[in-house]
Order: structure tokens, then sequence, then C-alpha cells
């Protein structure tokens, strides 16, 4: 087991990455996407062509700073248009953690962000620790607890066009787009009080 920083944390999973065989599990509360072309460069992408591992991404979506963090547009369509990568995300996830085949895995207090990774080159702008492991035993323990996660998450498929705040009120109700609509086109969302009365709301 050995110990991640600010400085250390971006390079372990960008070498344990360029090695991976058959999955790489990415659970970070707040994800932007220059920060994961980071961890899956450009050469990575020429040098795999079609052979790649099972990518999974779990992130957090529900609230304002959510969708102010994570730039959802621009990680969608890379995670889903080229890593091919499945893509899902609960409300409340504060959890941070890699799993990569059977023997990484690293969990601390690191999201995948600019802040969060970094290298010698250019460290995190927050100070972060976290641990590696490499014990087969700890890391099976550690998927166990991503697929649960994972299992009780909600699908970004291709076909979800955004997302609503959970902050939301029976007045209004907040939506953030995750793909771009057609002029002369509109949302409809439909919500149900605690009474039992439909709403609809129009964008």
């Amino acid at each position: 087991m050995e110990f991640l920083d600010n400085k250390t944390n971006l390079e372990a999973l960008r070498e344990a990455v360029k090695g991976a065989q058959v999955r790489i599990w990415i659970c970070s509360a707040w994800i932007r996407s220059e920060t994961l072309k980071k961890v899956f460069d450009k050469e990575w992408l020429e040098a795999r062509g079609d052979d790649l591992p099972e990518i999974r991404l779990l992130i957090r979506m529900g609230s304002s700073p959510d969708y102010e963090i994570t730039d959802i547009s621009n990680l969608l369509a890379f995670a889903q248009d080229k890593l091919k990568a499945q893509v899902r995300y609960l409300p409340n996830l504060h959890a941070k953690m890699n799993i990569v085949d059977e023997s990484f895995a690293t969990v601390g207090s690191f999201n995948l962000t600019g802040g969060g990774y970094g290298d010698e080159a250019r460290a995190g702008s927050n100070e972060e620790v976290g641990l590696l492991m490499k014990d087969p035993v700890e890391v099976k323990k550690l998927a166990e607890i991503f697929q649960g996660l994972w299992d009780s998450a909600a699908e970004m498929g291709r076909e979800v066009i955004g997302l609503t705040l959970s902050e939301g009120t029976n007045r209004y109700v907040g939506y953030v787009g995750t793909r771009e609509i057609e002029i002369e086109k509109f949302v409809e969302i439909e919500a149900e009080d605690y009474d039992g009365t439909k709403r609809r709301w129009l964008g």
C-alpha cells in the first residue's frame, strides 16, 4: 500500500491505464473533461484503437455545483464517443476511487479535476491524500463497493438530453442540458408533488 498526493496521483493512474487489459472503473463526484484527457491521452487512444477495456465512469449529478464543475457535455462527448465508456450518476455521490484490472486501485480525497490531480510538472491545486492498493484481495473488495454504487446509479445513455436539478420546488425546476437541442424544439418535464398533483414545465 502506498500514499498518493496531488503530485503523484495522476502519473500513477496514467501508468495503470496504459497497461489495462480488462477494466478501468472511475468513481469521482466531479470530473473535468480536460483532466480525463490527461489520463486517456491521444497517444493511448491511437495505440489502443478499438481494443478498449471496459471503461466505467460514475459521477455525481444532482445540484447546481455538480454542473458548474463537471463540464457534462464535453465529458460525455469524449467518454462516450472516444472511450466507448458507460456513464452513470448518483445525486449524492462523494466517493472517489479508481480500479484498473485486478491489481491496481486508488481511494482518496481527490476528484478527477485539475484541483484534485497533478504530477511533478503541475501539481493539483488542492492538497490531497489517498491510498494506492495493488493487493488483488484489497482491489477486489473495493471493486465490490464500486459495483454496489454502480448498480444503484442511473444510466446516462446517449438518449439522455438533460437532467433536472434536485433543488427544484413546486414553483420552478432547474434543468441542465447534456446535449444540444434542435432549434424550435422544447423540453417537457413532468413531476409529481407530495400530494400527487402532477405538474409540467416547458423550456
